[in-house]
């Protein structure tokens, strides 16, 4: 299940290599996970994805001999300000961007002032149209998690898409079909993290996810490079052992740390639930590679990795008044 901009194209190229090596059938969306947990949902979605170009992957998840317990539900979680920020610089200033949403505010030069703009569009109070077809910021990692269209996002328009137009509106990871779409379950959301996903990856620890899914669909680490330890030290990712494609999109430099605190705060506020499922899958993951590291014997997350990404992403656990552990 793909959350957009969550590094996700970069683990998908990765795991369609791995997937070969492992001898297993893949396929992936920017899709609801609840269509996916049962053998009747699933079958749904392959027959509304009839004519999507996903189709051809799907056709082998189900068969009479193999159901839905054979499945591994995998997705990327990132950081709630990175992954808004991400958002818009994709709506505004990709090409698949300004394709589909033309009229998304930017402002030459500054764009930390049009992605306020962007954001003051989508305020709660006030908020009665759509997304410009591209990403609404409101909890997009809840709503993917809790969501039941079967339909892929992608462009709102598409006739087989979920859809952000007039009385079509409807909520996937891309849209939101209403105001109380705006704010999704946080209890179904962190539920989904802990208990229907086999894998939870997490973009700031980006690496050591790939080497935990690694280990999920083979059995065995992907290369000695995932292990710290003396003899083989932890080394720039590119250098892992796999190879890492970043896809920038075509999208200009920015840094969330650029970002005034009084947009930081309106982000914070859209991303409530987001920060509560990211909290979850963070400190899934974390347990996820302990356990992984006393299963094989050596250690994949060292402490300087763990402590520098602590640091990124302790403002999830301080807006909330939470200690981080």
């Amino acid at each position: 299940m793909h959350i957009p901009k969550t590094a996700g194209s970069s683990a998908t190229r990765w795991l369609q290599d791995a997937v070969r090596r492992a001898s297993v059938t893949f396929g992936h969306g920017e899709v609801c996970l609840r269509p996916f947990q049962s053998v009747d949902a699933l079958a749904e979605t392959r027959r509304t994805w009839s004519s999507a170009r996903l189709a051809s992957s799907l056709k082998d998840l189900v068969h009479p001999r193999r159901g839905i317990e054979s499945l591994l539900a995998a997705t990327m979680v990132r950081s709630p300000r990175s992954h808004v920020v991400s958002m818009y610089m994709q709506c505004c200033c990709s090409d698949w961007g300004r394709r589909v949403a033309p009229t998304v505010p930017t402002r030459p030069g500054n764009w930390t002032a049009g992605f306020r703009a962007w954001l003051d569009h989508f305020d709660p109070g006030t908020w009665s149209q759509g997304d410009y077809h591209c990403y609404n910021p409101h909890n997009m990692l809840a709503r993917a998690l809790t969501c039941d269209d079967p339909r892929l996002a992608m462009d709102s328009r598409c006739a087989s898409c979920c859809a952000d137009t007039g009385d079509r509106r409807a909520t996937c990871s891309h849209h939101a079909a209403n105001r109380d779409a705006l704010v999704p379950d946080a209890t179904a959301a962190v539920r989904a993290v802990r208990f229907d996903l086999g894998f939870v990856g997490v973009t700031e620890l980006f690496t050591e996810s790939l080497c935990l899914l690694g280990f999920l669909l083979d059995g065995a680490l992907p290369g000695k490079s995932c292990v710290d330890g003396d003899d083989s030290p932890i080394v720039p990712p590119d250098d892992r052992g796999f190879e890492l494609h970043h896809n920038a999109h075509g999208v200009p430099p920015h840094d969330v740390r650029a970002v005034p605190r009084a947009t930081l705060d309106v982000v914070d506020a859209y991303t409530a639930v987001d920060r509560e499922v990211y909290r979850a899958a963070f400190t899934r993951l974390v347990a996820d590679l302990r356990a992984l590291e006393r299963r094989a014997g050596v250690r994949v997350l060292s402490p300087e990795r763990l402590a520098d990404a602590k640091a990124a992403v302790g403002y999830v656990w301080a807006v909330d008044g939470f200690e981080q552990g």
